[in-house]
């Protein structure tokens, strides 16, 4: 009888390199993947920070609606501080340091906050990303700044779940180190509904509620508009204005970067038709 022919068995899957994409990669996925979290309209949170060894508790809520964002801490004895972004422009109401428009090193900070996740949009955030190797049970990524005064982001994310354990940055010049902890399904993503932050003094974070995709009124995002008026005030250059405005940090402005009064005229500043507005034409 004839020896039946044995077929050959398929080449094993090669491993797949794992590089600071691919923990991003993992994370995004581990959070519930990028087209749920695309999909997401706004969000609302509400919780407490904690602040046991000054004795005080304060309670938070934040808005965000696409390039929107709002943020409230209310403090008692204090007052509220709350930081903004209405079309582009970060502001902040402060009792203790002022009403101001915020630029620069401040502002792309509120706006890493602002960004429901900010390492999946790394790029726009950051200059870089490099797997650090790994440590205690995570796997550490380093996130370079995009100016040269600015100092690095790690990130550290759990090799078994896949999800954010752990942030290293600096916050207006202070080192910090966010725990993160409590991870709940709301809707098919994942938040962490606990955190603390060490820096100059501890600070826990105990958010109560997660909401998506609600019924909200635009004016939440609303910039008083003595601010509005302090914009000009204040004499913000052209230059300013386009890095309020330029989201993604590609040094160009596009249809959906505009603030709705920009967006009427667009085409008038357009003026080699390729759909962006950059410095020369500003």
């Amino acid at each position: 009888r004839a020896k039946k022919e044995e077929l050959p068995l398929p080449e094993p899957k090669p491993e797949p390199e794992i590089d600071a994409q691919y923990i991003i990669d993992q994370y995004v996925t581990a959070v519930g993947g990028r087209n749920k979290i695309e999909a997401v309209r706004n969000v609302v949170m509400r919780g407490q920070f904690i602040m046991r060894e000054m004795g005080a508790t304060a309670n938070v809520e934040s808005y965000q609606s696409g390039n929107n964002y709002k943020h409230t801490m209310f403090m008692n004895g204090v007052g509220s501080v709350t930081q903004g972004i209405t079309d582009g422009t970060v502001w902040e109401l402060n009792p203790m340091e002022g009403d101001r428009i915020l630029s620069g090193p401040e502002a792309d900070e509120v706006r890493r906050t602002a960004d429901i996740n900010p390492f999946m949009n790394w790029r726009t955030h950051f200059a870089s990303a490099t797997l650090a190797g790994e440590m205690q049970g995570d796997y550490k990524v380093v996130f370079g700044p995009k100016d040269s005064f600015g100092m690095d982001t790690i990130a550290y994310f759990d090799i078994q779940t896949g999800l954010l354990d752990k942030i290293e940055s600096y916050v207006d010049g202070i080192y910090s180190v966010a725990t993160l902890s409590g991870y709940r399904d709301i809707d098919g993503l994942k938040f962490a509904f606990n955190g603390e932050i060490a820096a100059d003094y501890k600070m826990e974070v105990k958010y109560e509620s997660v909401q998506l995709n609600v019924d909200l009124n635009p004016a939440v995002f609303a910039m008083p508009p003595y601010l509005q008026e302090l914009v000009w005030e204040q004499g913000v250059t052209v230059q300013q204005v386009m890095e309020m405005l330029d989201l993604n940090g590609d040094g160009k402005i596009t249809l959906s970067e505009s603030p709705e009064e920009l967006r009427a005229s667009f085409s008038e500043f357009d003026l080699n038709g390729d759909r962006s507005i950059d410095l020369s034409e500003a």
